[in-house]
């Protein structure tokens, strides 16, 4: 039995956050590496915490997949703010796509749930409100600037993202970086002049 699963009593609290930060950081190794189907008894093995104790700190293993990805959501949404906040709006259009195909390799649980319903992952949903006014911006100043097909949309770069997402997991293994030619050869059909509009 695992010292996590006593009972808890006085003057604990302190061990519970310690437990919970083990359960937190092996939970984002194996969702980085194994994605949404990560086995939470590896998990809790990793941790070194039974069953018990993990689903004490999280209820269910949604709950700490949600828990694991709200960091590296926030970061994704200062990203892109950061990318969209440059003189050239073609350039922090690239800059924005290249790091969210990024973040996709390095996090499969980010990646996958990036391309599922958003009612499965409200705070993905939440995320995605988030950056649409932030891609619309970019996509609006790239087309005002000349550098973009006028017919572009924002819902177009989130599809893409979703697509190149894929590329990413079957090219990180045998060729890192693949994905990045893939990415200058959708771009380069995005830019203006562009074939007659769709």
């Amino acid at each position: 039995m695992h010292t996590d699963d006593a009972p808890a009593g006085p003057g604990t609290r302190r061990d519970a956050a310690r437990t919970r930060a083990r359960i937190l950081a092996a939970a984002a190794q194996a969702f980085a590496a194994h994605g949404c189907d990560a086995d939470v008894r590896e998990i809790a093995g990793r941790a070194g915490v039974g069953m018990g104790s993990l689903y004490r700190h999280f209820a269910t293993k949604q709950a700490l997949l949600d828990e694991v990805l709200a960091d590296d959501l926030e970061a994704w949404a200062r990203a892109a703010q950061a990318a969209a906040g440059g003189a050239n709006a073609w350039s922090g259009l690239r800059e924005f796509m290249v790091d969210a195909l990024t973040r996709h390799v390095a996090h499969r649980g980010l990646r996958e749930r990036f391309a599922g319903p958003p009612d499965d992952a409200p705070d993905l949903d939440a995320c995605r409100r988030r950056m649409h006014p932030i891609i619309a911006d970019l996509v609006a100043r790239a087309r005002a600037e000349g550098s973009l097909r006028a017919d572009v949309t924002p819902d177009d770069i989130g599809l893409l993202l979703v697509g190149l997402g894929r590329i990413t997991e079957v090219t990180a293994d045998p060729a890192p970086g693949a994905w990045v030619r893939q990415l200058d050869l959708v771009l380069d059909g995005l830019r203006a002049p562009a074939p007659a509009p769709r």
